[in-house]
């Protein structure tokens, strides 16, 4: 289990405190998320659990509640508690999307077709929608489904006519293979998209500048936004920003080939640091580090980490 930092140890006892002195559904759930970034799945499902019987309708609660279930590969449960939030909230782009990770994990094709349609008619302007069905075609898996091609491939990759041409080309030699690999529901093998949480990207960055010898570490998302931990100077974190962004347009090639497993990273000399560049699951993490620090070691604590939500 990675080492938290003192800001979120401090975080965790003053929640600690707070479910007892002044409990609410948020200080539950933030409580029982932190548990379950720090891998202590019993403690995390124990908070909440203890907050879905004080708040049993809560969105914060049941939400939590079933990204435990998920870690726990206990996909149904997490499914019934998923579909009670769409019942109780009604359509949210997020648990969309929690839902179709957990469709993609159990290979239900008709999971993640229902989910495909939906974010395609209610969030087709969502740009973590548009990517999600971005990935789903990728597989194969709008083909024959009455999904407007345009709403997957409109400002994700092209114009609207290059995604219908893409879309049109023949895979009909692919399909006796996916019916070999899994006949059930003939498709290819599903690999978990690159979804994750706000919340979860910002317990990450904290945790991996946790590790010994990183001293900042700032973030650049798929839909090229910028987290820093805390701490970092804005200065810093605007610089590295734009770093990550001329790496991510100019050197994606480049990275494609730096292929260390699935560690993926190009060093730039500081005065007494090191900037490390990390791509996982299109995501750029820039991690400012003592000029000294052991590659080896570095490398073990960022992929302890980063398995946890990338699945590396």
């Amino acid at each position: 289990m990675p080492d938290f930092p003192d800001d979120i140890k401090s975080r965790i006892q003053e929640l600690e405190y707070r479910v007892e002195s002044e409990p609410s559904p948020e200080v539950f759930s933030e409580l029982a998320d932190l548990y379950r970034t720090s891998e202590n799945i019993d403690r995390a499902k124990t908070i909440c659990k203890k907050g879905l019987e004080l708040f049993p309708d809560n969105h914060d609660c049941l939400l939590t509640y079933a990204r435990i279930l998920m870690d726990e590969s206990r996909l149904e449960e997490a499914e019934v508690t998923l579909k009670k939030l769409l019942d109780i909230s009604g359509e949210d782009v997020g648990i969309l999307l929690l839902l179709g990770q957990l469709y993609t994990q159990r290979d239900d094709f008709t999971g993640v077709k229902f989910v495909a349609e939906r974010l395609s008619k209610n969030f087709s302007d969502d740009v973590r929608a548009k990517k999600f069905l971005k990935f789903l075609e990728s597989k194969g898996l709008l083909k024959g489904q009455e999904i407007p091609q345009s709403t997957v491939q409109k400002d994700v990759n092209g114009s609207e006519t290059e995604g219908r041409a893409e879309s049109k080309k023949p895979t009909a030699s692919d399909v006796p293979q996916f019916q070999k690999k899994r006949a059930k529901i003939n498709i290819p093998p599903l690999e978990k998209g690159p979804i994750v949480p706000i919340e979860d990207l910002m317990h990450i960055s904290a945790l991996l500048k946790g590790i010994v010898g990183v001293k900042h570490v700032v973030l650049l998302t798929p839909n090229d936004k910028t987290f820093a931990s805390k701490g970092c100077p804005e200065n810093t974190a605007r610089s590295l920003g734009l770093l990550l962004r001329s790496f991510k347009k100019a050197l994606l090639i480049a990275f494609t080939s730096l292929n260390f497993g699935k560690w993926k990273k190009g060093v730039m000399e500081l005065e007494n640091s090191t900037i490390h560049i990390i791509e996982s699951n299109s995501h750029l993490f820039a991690l400012v580090c003592d000029e000294k620090v052991s590659l080896g070691a570095l490398r073990i604590a960022v992929n302890t980490i980063l398995s946890k939500y990338f699945h590396i």
